[in-house]
């Protein structure tokens, strides 16, 4: 007896029906994969491993005794050493010391600064600022300072804006015991309304939003920071900007950030301006001053004359007062002969304000050797800042195992730029050592504490190794948006290459393939390596006819074109891929005579150059097999 075609056709479908519909270990996501792998399941860590590229996944299949997770282990770890050889040890992989809330004499200081620590690493920039640009004090200098602060507070209770605005500068970076942090947002939320938004919403908006001296209040921050942005303040427009970024409902696109931008970028912010990659404006339209003119005079004289009878604190302030033009006419060199000698008397601001009053000018700058003892002596007192400078000057006198240990010291002290310059020189190895493992550990930090570029080139590191950290993989959608609206370059087009991949997000390819094209278009070279990585990559979904599957492949010879766009636009690892791509035409015509294959030798060898000088992946590869058959990189004059 034949069974008819319905009939076979629903056993079939009842059989299948009746099999386990536990998805195989092939299908599962990285999170569930590193589950079994902790069940020490060794497909699952060979899938980590080998599919992921996750260095955990590997060491642990290692130990199961997988012996090609084993072999893919020790590849990746050569992969991150440099390309050419060096005779520095490469530990990839230390660890960095831990960082801590730096010790402050005052029990109640170095409270306040715990706080602060604390809020720095959950990505509120103004308490990084604080603790970057704390001031320690002398002992002598708390006396000398009450008849500074008592005209404050007499000036701020009648209503004087600037005063309450100078004030609040001083409860918070909490450099005298006896002043209250919590008044700090009172102070200056009364100077933003007083002055109108002429100074202090910034600080203000900040302090709310970050739950500063008070608790957090979105609605108040964003009050005070419109406040302050309607006035021609650059700096709310920017934290304003950046707020609504990072707000999850914002989307890909959010157009009340680029309308930020735009207003803070015509105000003067370099940050803006950069974020746009225009420049409307080489000054700002207003200048961003601690106190209006009137007040400023009075404030002036005040200092002015206590310093005249011995007060070596206020001596502090009336360098500060020319060094910025307030209350009298700006005078930079004025301002460094006032504070030169106070840094030897165990003022660390004096020390750094010194260094930086003159570094901008022209004519009549002191010499480097001049002021690297300066930088150093505040850096020694604590200065975070003086520490970032002092660095920079060891690096410009060829100093560079100095330079590395005054970046790291004011990491330490809650100098976001410090960290940043300390992970980047590892990631280049311009101060004797590359370490891509290390430099993470302190571009992270900055990017925590709201540093955009750390952001930037921490993503950029991530992305040029796959992003093989499996944690990585797991946030990379939740870094990149923020970034992305705020159009830091080329983060749209690393976007668009997590949204594709499904790293931390649900995955959808037609988003990020429109994301990756629109940027492209519009100038991005990481969205056209994107969108290249896209039209090369096999297609997921399968079509069945009949009994036969077919799998879409991409489209070559489009993924060709989009990375040959994205090098002309200065991406590296656009650069990497198209030669990648192109080298084995180059190297199999190089025996024919060919009216442009000379060129495009030429071209290929740049681009691998590029890519290899930046450490993409294959770039290096090609290189070598270039220079193997007689092809190199002719740097241009």
């Amino acid at each position: 007896m034949r069974l008819s075609l319905p009939i076979l056709a629903g056993f079939v479908l009842f059989s299948l029906g009746c099999r386990d519909k536990t998805p195989p270990l092939s299908s599962r996501s990285a999170p569930e994969l590193k589950r079994f792998c902790g069940k020490d399941n060794t497909e699952a860590c060979r899938l980590l491993c080998v599919k992921y590229r996750s260095l955990p996944g590997c060491t642990r299949a290692r130990k199961l005794g997988d012996d090609l997770a084993c072999k893919r282990r020790d590849t990746m770890e050569a992969a991150l050493k440099p390309a050419a050889p060096d005779a520095r040890v490469n530990t990839v992989g230390a660890p960095v010391a831990a960082w801590a809330p730096p010790k402050r004499a005052d029990a109640r200081v170095g409270e306040w600064h715990g706080r602060l620590y604390a809020l720095c690493r959950q990505g509120h920039e103004i308490a990084c600022e604080t603790l970057g640009d704390y001031a320690p004090l002398p002992k002598a200098a708390t006396a000398q300072a009450a008849p500074i602060l008592a005209a404050l507070k007499k000036g701020c209770e009648e209503r004087k804006a600037s005063y309450c605005n100078l004030l609040a500068s001083f409860e918070l970076d909490r450099a005298f015991p006896e002043l209250e942090p919590a008044d700090a947002y009172v102070h200056s939320a009364r100077a933003c309304t007083l002055s109108k938004g002429r100074f202090a919403c910034a600080r203000a908006g900040e302090m709310a939003l970050a739950g500063v001296g008070r608790a957090p209040d979105v609605r108040t921050g964003i009050a005070h920071l419109r406040m302050g942005c309607d006035s021609q303040d650059h700096e709310a427009c920017y934290a304003l900007a950046r707020h609504y970024a990072i707000d999850p409902k914002g989307g890909l696109r959010n157009h009340k950030v680029t309308g930020l931008l735009r207003r803070a970028c015509h105000a003067g912010s370099d940050l803006a301006c950069a974020s746009l990659a225009c420049r409307v404006s080489d000054k700002p339209a207003r200048p961003i001053a601690p106190a209006s003119p009137k007040e400023g005079k009075a404030l002036y004289d005040l200092v002015n004359g206590l310093c005249k009878k011995g007060n070596t604190f206020a001596c502090l302030q009336v360098a500060r007062f020319e060094m910025r033009g307030v209350g009298t006419k700006k005078d930079v060199f004025a301002a460094t002969t006032h504070a030169t000698p106070l840094c030897e008397k165990g003022y660390a601001e004096a020390c750094h304000m010194a260094v930086v009053a003159s570094w901008f000018e022209k004519k009549g700058r002191p010499a480097l050797t001049t002021l690297a003892p300066l930088a150093q002596k505040g850096c020694t007192l604590g200065h975070g800042r003086s520490c970032l400078v002092a660095g920079g000057l060891a690096q410009k006198m060829n100093a560079p195992d100095k330079a590395f240990t005054f970046f790291d010291r004011g990491c330490h002290l809650g100098d976001m730029s410090a960290c940043a310059f300390a992970g980047e020189a590892l990631v280049k190895g311009v101060l004797g050592e590359k370490n891509s493992a290390k430099a993470a550990k302190y571009l992270e930090y900055a990017c925590t504490g709201g540093l955009i570029d750390a952001c930037v080139i921490v993503t950029e590191l991530y992305v040029r190794e796959d992003l093989r950290d499996l944690e990585e993989k797991e946030r990379g959608y939740d870094r990149l948006r923020p970034l992305c609206s705020l159009h830091a370059r080329g983060m749209c087009g690393y976007l668009a290459h997590v949204l594709y991949r499904g790293w931390g997000v649900e995955a959808d390819p037609k988003k990020a393939w429109d994301l990756a094209r629109e940027r492209c278009s519009a100038g991005s070279g990481a969205a056209c390596w994107a969108a290249g990585r896209m039209a090369l990559a096999k297609r997921t979904a399968k079509k069945i006819l009949g009994k036969v599957r077919f799998t879409i492949l991409g489209d070559r010879r489009q993924g060709i074109s989009y990375f040959a766009s994205g090098c002309k636009q200065g991406h590296a690892g656009a650069c990497a891929e198209w030669a990648t791509a192109v080298a084995p035409k180059v190297l199999k015509s190089r025996g024919k005579r060919r009216r442009n294959s000379k060129q495009l030798a030429k071209n290929v060898a740049t681009a691998a150059y590029i890519g290899c000088s930046q450490d993409w992946p294959g770039a290096c590869l090609v290189k070598n097999q270039l220079a193997a058959a007689g092809i190199t990189h002719t740097p241009q004059k």
